[in-house]
């Protein structure tokens, strides 16, 4: 009793000192005590205690404790989820040689476990040595298989696992049709989803919230917001609860389209049905109201977040810091840049080139440049953005020989210059009269095979002409 309490309330050491009181003392310790603590010791990730102590039964204890298929498919299950398939494939191995034959979900665990990690050849090995053992693949091999090459995004795969299990005469779950709608939808075959996530209730499959929440994102990122919207309020009659991720999909496509209304009646109802908001949807209500140009509203979510207890992460703060760039407004974005890192988040190369592309749209090319060591003393190598940047901030500041140094040293780098790189400085050059220089250069981004848009095109011209003249 004693020892199921301890295990119970996570008093791990004490659960173990009553066990080794008991074998010490000579009481006969039942198969469901080690049991208790095994599942206890794994339900609280301390593996290598649960691994030691699975060996103590086996071992020390192998006359007075059965060791059955639960029990080690117990350790094999928490290995797997801490990412240490080999070692529960050996495991498994070495206890076969004792006589203990694992079931199919000892092997379903071995198959999950080497699909997390990305082993798909040894996930397949698993199942053919199953089968060879003389057990037959149940709905969770199939399952788990589908699922596994759908994370790894192998959709053609894994689609086509559901047919070989309808031919094997299977019938379907909730958690194979869930995952067929999720397959379907991220392959871009949204009403073939639909037809599917239909078809669940008429096979007398309830949909769950894994299911409508592949829909409702679906449809919201398709734009299909009133679908999406329709599916939210049908999960509800249906008796499923929506949850964070349910409403995020809703509001972060609301925040890019710029309906905040919308999505702050959404901000509005997650709370009244006690949904606590998360950081992802503070960040997509902060994101639309900068682009909206309401940096009031903007930061008062900032500081409404905080007193609810969710903190802003790097994400939140760049995108404020990008808004407050976008408006010209220094200021503030270097303020929150400072604000941030005295919190103890530190920027990224977003962050930094945020603020560089403020500073040199504002002519503060000292500050862009100081910003840009920042980025390398954080081991970052300055991206094409960046240089983009730099370089046209130093062109509108009236320096084309810095401009052209800092695109040599970008190729220096190894950094292939884009569309966007070639764009600043051909135009740049035109503009300060070298079009010689701007049409070698232009010369140079066609042979690298990117395409001039319309305004290049325009100002190549234009410079072809001052050129002949």
């Amino acid at each position: 009793m004693l020892f199921g309490v301890y295990a119970d309330y996570g008093m791990l050491e004490e659960a173990i000192g009553v066990f080794d009181y008991m074998e010490k003392s000579g009481f006969k310790i039942h198969h469901k005590s080690c049991m208790t603590l095994l599942l206890a010791l794994k339900r609280c990730d301390k593996m290598d205690m649960c691994f030691s102590f699975f060996r103590r039964m086996v071992e020390g204890l192998e006359a007075n404790v059965e060791i059955t298929v639960h029990s080690l498919t117990t350790v094999i299950h928490g290995l797997c989820k801490g990412g240490e398939v080999e070692r529960a494939k050996d495991l498994m191995e070495e206890m076969i040689t004792k006589g203990i034959e694992p079931s199919v979900y000892t092997y379903n665990m071995l198959i999950n476990g080497y699909f997390i990690i990305g082993m798909v050849g040894e996930a397949f090995k698993v199942k053919a040595i199953m089968e060879q053992k003389g057990f037959k693949p149940d709905i969770i091999t199939y399952n788990t298989t589908a699922s596994g090459l759908r994370k790894l995004k192998r959709y053609e795969e894994a689609k086509s696992w559901f047919f070989t299990m309808i031919e094997r005469e299977m019938t379907p779950n909730v958690v194979t049709f869930s995952t067929l709608v999720n397959i379907f939808s991220k392959i871009g075959y949204l009403e073939e989803a639909n037809c599917l996530f239909e078809g669940m209730e008429k096979r007398g499959v309830r949909p769950n919230i894994v299911a409508y929440n592949t829909l409702i994102d679906g449809y919201s990122k398709k734009g299909k917001l009133d679908k999406a919207k329709w599916l939210l309020r049908e999960m509800e009659k249906k008796g499923v609860r929506p949850g964070i991720v349910t409403y995020i999909a809703l509001i972060d496509e609301y925040c890019k389209k710029g309906n905040l209304d919308k999505a702050k009646w959404l901000l509005g109802e997650m709370e009244k049905r006690r949904v606590r908001p998360n950081i992802v949807t503070y960040t997509a209500l902060i994101d639309g109201y900068c682009k909206k140009g309401n940096f009031d509203k903007a930061k008062w979510l900032l500081g409404e977040m905080e007193k609810r207890g969710v903190r802003p992460d790097i994400i939140t703060y760049t995108v404020l810091i990008d808004g407050y760039c976008k408006k010209g407004n220094l200021e503030e974005a270097n303020w929150l840049f400072e604000e941030m890192k005295k919190r103890g988040v530190s920027p990224n190369t977003v962050t930094c080139t945020s603020l560089i592309d403020g500073c040199c749209k504002n002519g503060k090319m000292t500050e862009a440049h100081k910003l840009r060591g920042v980025t390398e003393a954080m081991g970052s190598i300055p991206n094409a953005y960046i240089y983009a940047s730099l370089i046209h901030g130093e062109l509108l500041s009236g320096k084309p020989a810095e401009a052209l140094e800092l695109f040599s040293d970008m190729k220096h780098r190894g950094l292939v210059p884009d569309n966007v790189t070639y764009t600043a400085i051909i135009l740049g050059l035109s503009k300060q009269g070298r079009p010689g220089e701007a049409l070698r250069l232009y010369d140079e981004m066609i042979v690298a095979g990117i395409t001039p848009n319309e305004r290049l095109y325009s100002s190549v011209e234009g410079s072809l002409d001052t050129a002949g003249s």
